[in-house]
């Protein structure tokens, strides 16, 4: 039989089996853990998945020369996600049409806000914005819609 260097073929398949058995086990231990640890928990961390996955989808949007809306868009769907764990109904059901209207509105008056920002705060330095599109439109709520209203069903249904 064929050796390669000072391990014999089994004992590294053993090896990895015990290492991914661990790493299966502790995977299990932390999503039991983060699944039964109450409704704040629950919340905080998926949250967090959303947050990092939304920040993922802005980026690769940004990257190929689209201006979504990346931080109104990140508020909302935190926003929706603090809602959807309040008992209050009205709560839950008001996030995400208010998330739409702001950034409605702050897309449409985007260079507006441009030149208001340097009148106000006068260490800011306006950027170069170009004109709002429909692609500009189309991807933050589409981010909005995935990363935030989508998932907050699943923080209303443990809640």
């Amino acid at each position: 039989p064929c050796t390669v260097g000072a391990f014999a073929p089994g004992e590294v398949r053993r090896r990895g089996l015990w290492r991914r058995g661990f790493t299966g086990f502790s995977f299990a231990v932390f999503v039991s853990s983060w699944i039964f640890s109450g409704t704040v928990g629950f919340l905080s961390v998926f949250m967090m998945f959303a947050v990092v996955a939304q920040n993922e989808y802005y980026d690769m949007v940004r990257r190929n020369g689209i201006n979504p809306t990346w931080k109104l868009g990140l508020l909302g769907s935190c926003a929706m996600y603090v809602a959807a764990a309040c008992p209050s109904v009205a709560m839950r059901e008001a996030a995400f049409p208010l998330t739409g209207c702001a950034t409605i509105i702050y897309l449409l008056l985007r260079p507006g806000f441009e030149r208001c920002y340097g009148r106000l705060f006068p260490w800011y330095t306006p950027r170069d914005t170009p004109p709002t599109t429909y692609d500009d439109v189309g991807t933050t709520f589409m981010g909005v819609f995935l990363f935030g209203y989508m998932p907050s069903f699943w923080v209303r249904l443990r809640g």
